[in-house]
């Protein structure tokens, strides 16, 4: 499988490319009034106005920095929906073995982050699963509905 590498604060991650339908520059967000502050609004994508969810801001409690390399994958979020994901650092297209991902054996509170994979790089890499990104609450806030 191959995946989007991007970081959060020290760690590695990676987005499967099945889940992506573009990678884009940053763009102009408005807010959506109501939304936890990892929301922090909607931009419009082709002609659709989709939510974006800052990925370091969830998962580390800070805002993505503002790099160049900095990006939002737009992926496929239900049957119908888009989600745009903030990503820092996402310059990078990895090759792993997802039936190779191997468990931590930490749990936590974090459904959207998956086993750990190996890549020829120098550091393993989480995988994130953007299905699981956002608790139903959060999907009527953005989406009207749950997805």
């Amino acid at each position: 499988m191959i995946g989007l590498h991007f970081r959060i604060k020290d760690g590695h991650y990676a987005l499967p490319c099945e889940d992506i339908v573009e990678v884009i520059p940053r763009v102009p967000v408005q807010a959506i009034v109501g939304a936890p502050d990892y929301v922090p609004g909607f931009f419009r994508y082709r002609g659709r106005v989709v939510p974006l969810v800052d990925i370091s801001r969830l998962a580390a409690g800070g805002p993505t920095a503002m790099l160049l390399s900095s990006r939002i994958a737009v992926v496929n979020y239900g049957r119908d929906r888009l989600l745009g994901l903030l990503l820092a650092e996402a310059e990078a297209i990895v090759e792993f073995d997802v039936t190779a991902a191997q468990d931590t054996g930490v749990k936590t509170q974090v459904p959207y982050l998956d086993g750990i994979v190996m890549t020829s790089g120098a550091a393993p890499l989480q995988l994130l699963r953007p299905a699981a990104l956002l608790p139903e609450e959060v999907q009527r806030t953005v989406f009207g509905v749950p997805v």
